[in-house]
Order: structure tokens, then C-alpha cells, then sequence
């Protein structure tokens, strides 16, 4: 009934598919990769920095007093304080090592001291109060520097490390005392001095996600779109792994069920056997409902001869020699779902008749109206 070629121009069209999803993951995937990797190179290639941070902790007034009291004399060091309109204050600050890095005895300024600097007050006093480690406790001994100053040794500073210091102030009850740093640290470009709110507020997830200076805030706007990026690949390659999955599993079920239908066993031709499996694996019943109704009436199924001819050369031996001749071919084209066509047209099963018409090999009809039956059932 029908001659064909092999299976493989049936299939062309799974197999185009197949290409193209391995192709888009294969493409997703690489340009995950390579996001990924300047994402890895760039912090495998940024140095580690090194900071150091003064923060006020505790603030507090010794004489809380609104107003003067006549008959109450505060005398420190034989001055009257409130005469003097002068205030004593204990600042409570953590000195920490929030950087990357650990900070070493050769990394401060040997010619200058490392301390801070209390502008308008006096040290009264100064002691260290707490330490995370029993090095620091042993080692970190607060010493005056003139009026104004406390200065720290010159002690090994882990990362992560923070020790407590109290100082007490004497200064003018109208001031407030401001603390600058004293010394340089090799690679700590400013040490930062921060002030611990009184009161903890509630600090919205806005706000905590949009702090930091402009470097910062696209700094973060960089890393929140590369994850999202990646989030994003990430979730597309698993969406169309898990469709390709399904898909196939599906196919594979459908052509396990018209495997098995009696129609298909009983035809002789693989092509015409593969063709048919391959339809309803692609498509499902759908797919088999479609050509059958291409196939029912193929009058509606147009071919297109071109006006132009084309003159194939052909070549043969003769008592002359070489001898060119020409063969008259006409170009045939499909107008209608032409991939099924040309498949059809593939296996022989539809053909060109008188007057340009399309003819449909009856047993061809026969069997596909036989297995949409037997599927339907």
C-alpha cells in the first residue's frame, strides 16, 4: 500500500522540539553560571577591610538636678560644681573591631597615640568596664592624655573583638561633650564614631533594606538584582524541567497505550505504524482527530504549481562524449498544514492525481478511522 523512507523524517518534528528546550536550558544555565561566577570572582577578589568603631552606649548625668538648690552644695575638688554651672557625666562607650580583619600591634601608628578625644570636657576618669575575651581584659588599661584625652595600648584587636570603657566628664551643663579619634590604624580609612539610640526603636524592613550611604545602596541594588536574577533562572530551569518531565511522561504513556491497540499491531508498514504513534504521542487524540479530518475530504487539500519551470541538467555518455541534456521538473508545494502533508507525502500515502488533486491512499483512511475509534473507546 505505501512506501516511505525511515522513521527518522517522521520524527523530525519531537526531535526539533527536544532540541530546542535542551538548547534554552542549556543557554539559561550558562549565563547562570557566568553571572555566578563574576559574582564569586568579585569577592574572591576583594580585599578584606579593616574598621573600627567608637559607639556610645550609655549616657548618664551623676547630679540630676532641674534646678539649683540653695542649701545643697556640690564641691568636687574644692569648686562649688553648680556654682560653676559645670556637670558630671559617665559616658559608656564599646571600642570594636568590626572589620574583616584582625588588627596587630604593628598596624597602629607607632609615632602617635590611639585613643579618643573628649571635646569640651574634662577626663575625670577613665576605666575599662567589660571585654569578649580575657586577653583584652589583662591587656586594655585606659591611661589620661593631657585634660581631654584617654589613650589605649597598642594591643592585638581580633575581628569581632569589642571591649567597654566608662569615662567620667567634668563640663559645662550647657555642652555636651563630643568624642573625635586620636591615632591611625593601617587600613582603617575613618574610624566611625556612632551614638546608640536611648531607646530602641521599631525600624521598618524599608527602612533597614534602603539605609547606607549612595555607595551602599547600589552596592545592594547590584546583589539584590543578582540573586533575583539568579532566583529567577533558577526557578524558569526548574518550571521547564519539571514541564519537559511531565511532558515526556505523558508522551510516554501515550505511546505505550497506542502501542498496544490492536489497529497499530496489525499494520505492516513501520513507517505508516511509526507515523501514526508518533502523532498521538506528539498530540494525543487530538492529533489523530486532525488528520483525521485532513484526510477525510481531500479535495480541500490544495497544490500549488508554480508558472515557472525548472530545467534540471542531466549528463550522459554518448559516442561524442559528454553530452548535457535537460529534464522538465515542476515544483510542488503544499498549501495547508504542510508539515503533515509533507509527511504524508513522505510515506506515499498522499499523492498527486488529474487535475491537480489530491488523492488519499483509501486503506491509509481506513486505518486511521479505525485507531481514533479504538482510542476514543
Amino acid at each position: 500500500m505505501i512506501t516511505a523512507r525511515k522513521e527518522g523524517n517522521v520524527r523530525k518534528l519531537s526531535v526539533l522540539r527536544k532540541h530546542n528546550f535542551w538548547l534554552t536550558l542549556a543557554t539559561l544555565a550558562s549565563l547562570g553560571i557566568a553571572v555566578l561566577g563574576v559574582f564569586l570572582a568579585y569577592f574572591g577578589l576583594k580585599q578584606p577591610e579593616a574598621k573600627v568603631i567608637f559607639e556610645t552606649v550609655g549616657n548618664t548625668n551623676v547630679l540630676d538636678l532641674r534646678r539649683p538648690i540653695d542649701e545643697l552644695n556640690i564641691v568636687f575638688r574644692g569648686d562649688d560644681i553648680q556654682e560653676q554651672s559645670l556637670n558630671l557625666r559617665i559616658l559608656t562607650i564599646n571600642v570594636a573591631n568590626s572589620g574583616e580583619v584582625d588588627i596587630l600591634p604593628n598596624h597602629y601608628d607607632q609615632e602617635d597615640e590611639w585613643g579618643m578625644k573628649f571635646n569640651g570636657g574634662e577626663v575625670i576618669e577613665a576605666r575599662l568596664v567589660g571585654a569578649d575575651s580575657a586577653y583584652l581584659k589583662s591587656k586594655v588599661v585606659p591611661q589620661h592624655m593631657g585634660v581631654d584625652a584617654v589613650v589605649f595600648p597598642k594591643v592585638i584587636f581580633e575581628k569581632g573583638s569589642v571591649f567597654t570603657v566608662e569615662v567620667l566628664l567634668l563640663h559645662p551643663k550647657d555642652e555636651s561633650p563630643s568624642i573625635s579619634t586620636i591615632g591611625k590604624i593601617a587600613g582603617v580609612g575613618q574610624i566611625d564614631v556612632v551614638k546608640r539610640p536611648l531607646a530602641t526603636q521599631e525600624v521598618s524592613i524599608f527602612a533597614q533594606s534602603f539605609s547606607g550611604s549612595v555607595f551602599v545602596q547600589i552596592w545592594r541594588a547590584l546583589i539584590y538584582f543578582i540573586i533575583s536574577l539568579l532566583a529567577l533562572i533558577l526557578a524558569i530551569i526548574c518550571l521547564a524541567t519539571v514541564s519537559e518531565l511531565a511532558r515526556r511522561l505523558s508522551a510516554a504513556r501515550r505511546k505505550r497505550r497506542v502501542s498496544r491497540t490492536r489497529t497499530i499491531r496489525q499494520i505492516d508498514q513501520d513507517d505508516v505504524r511509526d507515523f501514526l504513534i508518533a502523532q498521538y504521542e506528539s498530540n494525543g487524540i487530538a492529533g489523530i482527530k486532525r488528520l483525521r479530518d485532513l484526510i477525510r475530504e481531500p479535495s480541500k487539500i490544495h497544490w500549488a504549481i508554480p508558472q515557472s519551470q525548472w530545467i534540471v541538467p542531466d549528463y550522459h555518455l554518448s559516442d561524442e562524449g559528454i553530452v548535457q541534456t535537460g529534464r522538465l521538473d515542476m515544483i510542488l508545494e503544499f498549501r495547508g498544514p504542510k508539515r503533515i502533508l509533507s509527511d504524508l507525502s513522505t510515506l506515499g500515502v498522499l499523492q498527486l492525481g488529474d487535475s491537480n488533486n489530491a488523492v488519499i491512499d483509501a486503506k491509509f483512511v481506513e486505518v486511521v478511522e479505525s485507531l481514533l475509534k479504538e482510542l476514543e473507546n
